[in-house]
């Protein structure tokens, strides 16, 4: 019994450990889109996203939260759940992005050969 517990725990681990990864790799893929796009090699970069991602930015510099800051590890709960939610919010756009670059490598590489 406790070895098909512990192989039920072993998947959830990994799975958890698989959605944790997917989600480190959207965010910074959101930060590679803002990247490519400041220096005008990602032109594809929607309004709608710029608007998202300036609301959550101003959000987490601003003073003024739902949980003040001051209250020390609780007050950035709600900083942090905005920022969780941008991969989430750009789930389109970090597609998008995949597929361009991919393309774009493609392309560098047949040029090379």
């Amino acid at each position: 019994m406790t070895h098909s517990n512990s192989t039920v725990d072993k998947k959830r681990r990994h799975l958890r450990g698989a959605l944790l990864w997917r989600y480190w790799r959207s965010f910074f893929t959101v930060v590679r889109i803002v990247y490519f796009w400041l220096f005008k090699d990602y032109p594809r970069f929607p309004w709608r996203s710029c608007v998202a991602l300036a609301l959550v930015l101003l959000y987490v510099v601003n003073p003024i939260d739902l949980i003040p800051d001051i209250i020390l590890g609780i007050g950035w709960l709600d900083d942090a759940f905005f920022v969780t939610l941008l991969p989430f919010l750009f789930r389109k756009d970090v597609e998008t992005f995949n597929a361009w670059k991919l393309a774009k490598t493609e392309k560098t590489s047949s040029k090379q050969s």
